[in-house]
């Protein structure tokens, strides 16, 4: 039996098609270099300066991510959840988000230290929303991912300019 299924029957019985879980990152590249392909290829088609496409190229690559994982992950919810309210409100959620920042960061200019929880919340899609287990399962599983992204993007990049 292969490491990334469960078995749910007998010893040596193959498990029933309905009941095989895959865990296996590798088969999340496929998937994810798809979708980020073609939304590379919308954004080409689209004329923005280098700056505006940098950051679209950026969030066509965290949409793919998040949208080629399973729902059940709170991280990948939040960022799909934070790009359907960028669509509806555009720019107005923009401008909360830099305002938020900076009062954050003058009230953490006071504060001597940030636990290391509340760091890794704030690196984490959906982290404020955590508690801690729950937290560092998240972020074990969004580590893997980017890993996977980092891989899926290098390998677009060799194909691309051999």
């Amino acid at each position: 039996m292969y490491p990334s299924q469960e078995n749910h029957g007998g010893s040596d019985q193959k498990p029933k098609p309905g009941k095989i879980i895959i865990n296996n990152h590798d088969s999340l590249a496929p998937t994810f270099s798809n979708r980020f392909l073609k939304a590379l290829a919308t954004i080409q088609s689209k004329n923005t300066s280098k700056h505006r496409s940098g950051k679209m190229i950026k969030l066509a690559s965290d949409i793919s991510l998040a949208s080629a994982v399973t729902p059940k992950k709170a991280w990948s919810r939040a960022i799909l959840e934070r790009f359907q309210l960028h669509l509806k409100h555009g720019r107005a959620l923009k401008r909360v988000t830099v305002l938020n920042k900076k009062k954050k960061q003058e009230v953490c200019r006071g504060v001597e230290s940030i636990s290391r929880p509340d760091k890794l919340r704030g690196l984490v899609p959906g982290g404020e929303r955590m508690d801690y287990c729950t937290l560092l399962e998240e972020t074990a599983d969004y580590i893997k991912c980017l890993e996977t992204q980092v891989k899926a993007m290098a390998d677009i990049v060799k194909s691309l300019c051999p």
